[in-house]
């Protein structure tokens, strides 16, 4: 079976399900994030990493389940493809995300401090 033409975003759903080791991965790092986080900043992560990708697919799955199943509107989708949320928590989750992408994993503790501040509080 060959790999569909697509950009390496793509790639990334293609190859894990090709490799019985490598998807089993996959789903159980989407099954410990949904015990962390809720479904809209999954879902934000999603469009904000897949709009940095360029990868129009997951774009369309992303945006269908932010409406669909997270029930974002419209305007919460826009902001999350543009790595941002009006909630502090999603924003800087989503933030993080994108910049975890942009550096290809080289996040510097500045980076991660917004993040781990808010995370910490309580409540």
């Amino acid at each position: 079976m060959r790999s569909p033409k697509a950009s390496g975003s793509l790639q990334i759903c293609w190859r894990p399900s090709r490799r019985a080791i490598a998807f089993n991965a996959w789903a159980a790092l989407l099954g410990s994030l949904s015990k962390v986080l809720d479904v809209k900043t999954r879902d934000s992560i999603g469009l904000a990493v897949s709009e940095v990708n360029g990868c129009n697919y997951c774009l369309t799955v992303h945006s269908f389940a932010a409406q669909h199943m997270a029930k974002l509107p419209a305007d919460d989708i826009i902001l999350a493809r543009n790595g941002h949320a009006r909630d502090p928590k999603r924003d800087a989750a989503v933030q993080f995300a994108r910049k975890v992408i942009e550096t290809r994993g080289k996040v510097s503790d500045a980076d991660l401090s917004p993040s781990m501040e808010i995370f910490s509080k309580r409540g």
